[in-house]
């Protein structure tokens, strides 16, 4: 008698083909994005230099800038270096299917995969040469190998609790999230001392192991984070679940009453399910990271679930997607149903990374674009603005900038030299270079101080549809009257 071909495994061949094609296409042509930026220039220095860097002006543990460090040995072309991290994609599909296919079923487990694979959010985030997709495979694989260990015997056994150990000790070097995952897995052993305990001994291998940088984490606190709920800085509660699941929307969509309120319902429900089905599992602790991200992002006013944070807990959605259509939830007697709400969750999620990945209006700024036109434009002696501070740093990796006079808005106290500083170069023109200037002047003073006196001979803008990812430059010409008022306050 014939076995029945198992559709689990056809369908991971499919994510993982799908998952690097989404990671790997077309992976130098966009510019290095500002935090990319970040990273290569604390990690052009020696490392101790980069330890006190990362302390001083960091919100972030070591580790990814350690390994960048001695990447840059390298010499590549910026842009290059996302080979070595988008591939570490593949880890977080195959990691996501097998929890799923141990839990649920084959069918599930290929549709959970292949959610992974396409999901624009995660995509936009792991094609970026920083710490995010690192984080996100070390989660999903700390998860499985927390259940393997448990269910296993003999040497596999230990060596699967080894290298879960081993992942709790790594995951809050990578990024301060991984503390939250570290902390609900050692909950999760902790509720079941007998098989699991080995994941709350290795919480406690992992907080001796962070003792080290424990002072230089204290040191970051005060400034890392954003402030959850300030008017300056753009967070909405009910855009979350759009922003970590279906980036490159269209504009129309989000515009679309009750779309956002629409999308954050059937993404938690889906993820809450999930967790529901295998509510003996490991599944409702792994919910519980996310959970702790908002509750403490309301406590503490430093907000823990931007987008890109919530991407490790992404697979809960990915499996609840599976159930859906492995179970036939909807219309139990016509298959068909579940199959359809399936296939429409999955054409939602290749159309916008469609967008996310072809179309230049719901991607991350070109900078490149930024530099062709300030090359064609720009006289020598021209001096530079840079409204949102971290942008300054993209001028270290175009040479076009050298010789320009830089000034940087890094904080809100620092709008106030702006006057002064634009007297001392009464004579030349200005370069107005903006973007996310919310974090640190949000009624646009710089721009409002500089009109006030310069005329305006030229302007570009690189429309995208998130507002962090939009450019704004003007050129200004010579400084034609002394400023005699307070600034007025431009139009966002």
């Amino acid at each position: 008698m014939k076995s029945r071909l198992d559709p689990g495994y056809a369908m991971l061949v499919i994510a993982l083909v799908l998952g690097a094609a989404t990671r790997l296409f077309g992976l130098m042509a966009q510019s290095i994005y500002v935090d990319e930026a970040h990273t290569f220039l604390i990690a052009s220095t020696t490392l101790p230099k980069m330890l006190t860097q990362i302390a001083s002006t960091d919100y972030h543990p070591p580790l990814f800038y350690v390994i960048a460090h001695f990447l840059s040995a390298l010499h590549l072309q910026h842009e290059a270096y996302r080979y070595f991290t988008a591939p570490i994609a593949l880890v977080t599909i195959a990691a996501t299917w097998a929890i799923a296919r141990r839990l649920f079923s084959p069918v599930a487990a290929g549709v959970a995969a292949i959610v992974i694979a396409i999901d624009p959010s995660a995509i936009m985030w792991e094609r970026i040469f920083r710490m995010y997709v690192l984080l996100n495979a070390l989660v999903a694989l700390s998860w499985w190998l927390l259940m393997s260990a448990e269910e296993a015997r003999g040497a596999r056994r230990n060596w699967l609790w080894v290298a879960f150990a081993v992942c709790a000790i790594v995951q809050p070097y990578v990024h301060y999230l991984g503390i939250l995952n570290v902390a609900c897995q050692a909950i999760y052993g902790l509720s079941r001392l007998r098989t699991a305990w080995p994941a709350a001994a290795s919480a406690a291998a992992s907080a001796v192991a962070f003792l080290w940088w424990l002072p230089y984490a204290l040191q970051q606190l005060p400034g890392g984070g954003l402030v959850a709920g300030t008017a300056s800085v753009p967070i909405q509660w009910w855009t979350l679940a759009r922003d970590a699941v279906l980036a490159g929307t269209p504009l129309g969509w989000i515009r679309a009453p009750a779309f956002d309120i629409v999308v954050t319902v059937l993404v938690v429900a889906m993820s809450v399910w999930a967790a529901w089905s295998a509510r003996r599992s490991i599944l409702p602790f792994w919910l519980l990271v996310a959970v702790l991200q908002i509750v403490l992002s309301v406590v503490s006013g430093k907000f823990l679930a931007a987008p890109r944070y919530l991407l490790p807990v992404l697979p809960l959605f990915a499996m609840g997607v599976g159930l859906v259509v492995d179970r036939h939830l909807l219309l139990p007697k016509v298959r068909i149903a579940s199959f359809a709400v399936g296939g429409a969750v999955l054409a939602l999620l290749a159309f916008c990374t469609t967008n996310v990945l072809f179309d230049p209006l719901y991607q991350f700024p070109d900078w490149n674009l930024v530099q062709t036109i300030f090359r064609q434009n720009a006289r020598p002696g021209d001096v530079i603005v840079f409204d949102q501070g971290y942008t300054v740093q993209m001028t270290e990796a175009y040479s076009t900038y050298d010789y320009h006079r830089v000034f940087s808005i890094t904080s809100p106290s620092s709008v106030d030299m702006v006057p002064k500083w634009l007297l001392y170069n009464a004579e030349r023109r200005v370069w107005y270079i903006e973007n996310q200037y919310y974090y640190v002047d949000p009624d646009r003073a710089v721009i409002s101080e500089i009109t006030a006196v310069r005329p305006q001979v030229g302007e570009w803008l690189e429309p995208r549809v998130e507002l962090s990812n939009r450019v704004y430059v003007a050129l200004f010409g010579a400084q034609r009257r002394p400023h005699t008022g307070a600034p007025r306050h431009a139009k966002p």
